[in-house]
């Protein structure tokens, strides 16, 4: 029988020495099924996708596409 947990993906979580995933896992003594949170997962995919588009930026103001709006 197989456990899993459902998280967002923040290192906090998914760290693999201190985040909470690894903790749980080491507490119940036993191995669980990862399965990241899909909103959270898109949100790294677009990041990724707007730095290779767009370039890197400093802050929201700065960005060409917020300032047009």
């Amino acid at each position: 029988m197989f456990c899993n947990m459902l998280f967002d993906t923040t290192a906090a979580n998914t760290g693999l020495k201190k985040g909470a995933c690894s903790l749980l896992e080491k507490e119940l003594g036993k191995e669980l099924v990862w399965i990241a949170c899909r909103h959270h997962v898109f949100e790294v995919v677009l990041a990724d996708v707007f730095s290779v588009t767009l370039g890197p930026s400093g802050s929201g103001l700065e960005i060409e596409l917020f300032t047009r709006f």
